[in-house]
């Protein structure tokens, strides 16, 4: 099979891929999220490029470029099409894109299929570049630029459930926030998925000692 179908709390995106294998490596990658429920929009897929040294930038999101229903992103890294009223779309990645911890810099892509099926969905839920830890029973959720310590939150808790430690879901529903787990990945990859009310924001600064301040 070659679509790889992935859950991102109540929205599943499928990723038509080249071939079954590069479909297989996706589920692999994004193994929290792997799921065989139908999508709620369907991407195709394609890499191209050599191995000749590319630039790529930290957003995908800050360099992207709007025309029509057609958009480039990284000086032509990413370009794709996407029409919300199939909820069908086309992606063009180079393959740099697509190797090792650069994948990381290709889910922005994926956020943004995210929010179009939210919009489609009615789905209220918004993703928090966030670290999120359940312990017994309630998410608390760490928010912090990169290098606030975000990973180090995940490495520390280890004892308790570590739904991510770059990117979680926030869902609002009649019985208040729940915090969920997304199949995204940052450093930490001894992440689990599920779900819990959201007890706490903490908001990451570095210090000489662990201790909380109220905001």
């Amino acid at each position: 099979m070659n679509e790889c179908r992935i859950a991102v709390g109540n929205i599943v995106l499928g990723l038509e891929c080249p071939s079954a294998e590069y479909a297989a490596s996706l589920r692999d990658y994004f193994a929290t999220g792997a799921t065989d429920d139908a999508p709620d929009i369907r991407l195709t897929l394609e890499v191209f490029g050599d191995e000749e040294p590319v630039v790529v930038p930290d957003s995908l999101v800050a360099t992207k470029r709007l025309a029509g229903d057609e958009f480039t992103a990284a000086g032509g890294l990413v370009t794709g099409r996407y029409d919300p009223r199939t909820r069908r779309g086309e992606l063009r990645v180079h393959w740099v894109l697509t190797k090792a911890q650069m994948t990381r810099v290709f889910e922005q892509i994926l956020y943004q299929a995210f929010y179009s099926a939210r919009a489609a969905r009615g789905y209220e839920a918004v993703l928090m570049h966030a670290s999120g830890v359940v312990r017994s029973g309630d998410g608390f959720l760490f928010v912090g630029a990169s290098g606030a310590g975000k990973s180090t939150v995940a490495d520390l808790s280890q004892d308790f459930i570590v739904l991510n430690d770059e990117v979680c879901l926030v869902e609002f529903g009649a019985g208040g926030p729940l915090l969920c787990s997304t199949p995204f990945n940052g450093l930490y990859r001894r992440k689990h998925a599920a779900r819990a009310p959201l007890r706490a924001v903490v908001l990451l600064v570095h210090g000489s000692a662990h201790h909380l301040e109220p905001v």
